[in-house]
């Protein structure tokens, strides 16, 4: 009896410090793989900039740039924001999967890297426990938020307690886990292979042109991507209009919709967060719910979450 005594205080000890040490080496991974992931397209882009600037560049490549940037929107916009994080719509084991692949080579972080911490910031949305408030405070030292930490700074420094405790439902599934756990693969995928790919179908064989397809539609991509849903984390809560109620400081920015797939109008998405739609009137533009209906009609997406007119009235600021 002593001996077995002894052997539980020993577990409950030793168990504690093993978990936080294990705690400790995947925050050292997490902030070398994500400064990494900051750095290295930075200095693509300088790079890819500079010999446009004294090699020139052929026009196909910034067409195929733009293909592979709408592509890599798509995978995060429609699949790790309002599939992942928000279950806006339904649809198959093989097409969130595809979604899964298309947002990982956007290089932001795993699919369930990417849905814990944005279902954290809807819980706490500009409040202390926000993991990208510009608004409210993220540490003793900040007083009154920080709009550099709420558009990288977070990435970089937030901690990894309590991860995944709110994607439970995600975790469940064995085909997301393996496309999580190899997420940097698809992230290698998408710059060598989608080069390969977009070199074929635009018939690119010299090797200069070649290089700068890599560039362009690998490093300067991903680099593009990055920053518009960083924007979006941090400008839609400083700057813009509000036309709901939402609890928070969460506005609209057009020209974000423009680059990414409609999420821009990032009040109404906090207004009702479930939501397939991002927009309200007509001309508000949102491809991606265009996208959504689209797909709806051929089968591959259903259940498309719209919130009711007197819903949408119950939230409306009225002018």
């Amino acid at each position: 009896m002593p001996g077995n005594l002894l052997l539980i205080i020993m577990k409950s000890r030793i168990l504690p410090n093993s978990r936080m040490l294990a705690l400790q080496l995947q925050e050292k991974k997490k902030k070398r793989l994500a400064g990494l992931t900051v750095t290295i397209p930075l200095l693509f882009i300088l790079v890819a900039i500079y010999r446009w600037l004294v090699l020139g560049l052929n026009p196909m490549v910034l067409v195929a740039f733009g293909i592979s940037y709408l592509f890599t929107a798509l995978g995060l916009e429609l699949g790790y924001h309002r599939y992942f994080s928000h279950k806006a719509f339904k649809t198959s084991k093989f097409m969130d999967g595809l979604l899964a692949i298309l947002g990982s080579t956007g290089a932001q972080g795993p699919v369930f890297f990417w849905a814990t911490f944005h279902r954290k910031h809807h819980v706490h949305a500009d409040v202390v426990g926000d993991p990208h408030s510009p608004v409210a405070p993220h540490s003793e030292d900040d007083e009154h938020g920080d709009l550099l930490h709420a558009h990288i700074g977070w990435f970089l420094h937030t901690p990894l307690q309590n991860f995944g405790s709110n994607i439970k439902d995600l975790r469940k599934l064995s085909h997301l886990k393996f496309i999580n756990k190899h997420y940097l693969i698809w992230v290698v995928l998408g710059l060598v292979l989608l080069t390969l790919i977009i070199a074929l179908i635009f018939q690119i064989t010299e090797l200069k042109a070649l290089i700068d397809l890599l560039f362009w539609t690998g490093f300067v991509r991903i680099f593009a991507a990055q920053n518009v849903v960083w924007a979006i984390n941090s400008l839609c809560h400083k700057i813009g209009q509000r036309s709901f109620r939402s609890g928070d400081n969460s506005r609209n920015l057009p020209l974000l919709s423009l680059l990414m797939w409609g999420a821009g109008w990032h009040n109404k998405h906090h207004a009702f967060p479930v939501s397939a739609s991002m927009k309200l009137k007509w001309y508000q533009f949102d491809p991606g719910l265009w996208l959504l209906r689209l797909m709806s009609l051929t089968g591959l997406v259903w259940d498309l979450r719209i919130p009711e007119k007197t819903q949408i009235a119950s939230k409306s600021i009225k002018k």
